[in-house]
């Protein structure tokens, strides 16, 4: 029998030695309400169009499936602002039944109630985000403009 202590990492061993991917990044979206100058994602709506098209619910949905197939149990959803995606509640209501342990990345700029709704009946293991200034002026020196 292993070791309570020993458990993660026996869990590490089995995996590599398996080839199962425990953790996984879903980048919903490349929108983002915000822009700052050091970020690489960071689209408005109307280029969207010009760098393709995103995945749809159903489409991620079906990757997490894979995913949690495959033996994944880590899922970070992240983006450019992954509640930016259209269908962002549905994904990560999906995906959070599935079972994943799940880190939330987001800029928490505009989170709607609908979301806050969501994250209580669901609450992922965490929530990233940053603070770049307390206000409006710091911010802007820091990442550039805003919307």
């Amino acid at each position: 029998m292993i070791p309570i202590a020993a458990a993660p990492y026996e869990m590490l061993i089995k995996a590599k030695e398996n080839a199962i991917p425990l953790f996984a990044t879903f980048e919903l979206t490349p929108r983002c309400n915000l822009n700052c100058r050091m970020c690489y994602v960071h689209l408005k709506d109307s280029e969207i169009s010009e760098h393709g098209s995103e995945l749809s619910a159903e489409e991620w949905i079906s990757l997490g499936r894979q995913a949690m197939s495959a033996g994944t149990l880590f899922l970070c959803i992240t983006g450019g602002e992954p509640t930016r995606h259209p269908e962002f509640c549905r994904i990560y209501s999906e995906l959070s039944r599935m079972g994943f342990i799940i880190t939330l990345q987001s800029n928490l700029y505009r989170f709607s109630d609908e979301c806050f709704e969501l994250l209580k009946k669901y609450p992922p293991k965490l929530i990233k985000f940053t603070i770049y200034g307390a206000s409006d002026g710091t911010y802007q020196k820091v990442c550039g403009v805003g919307d």
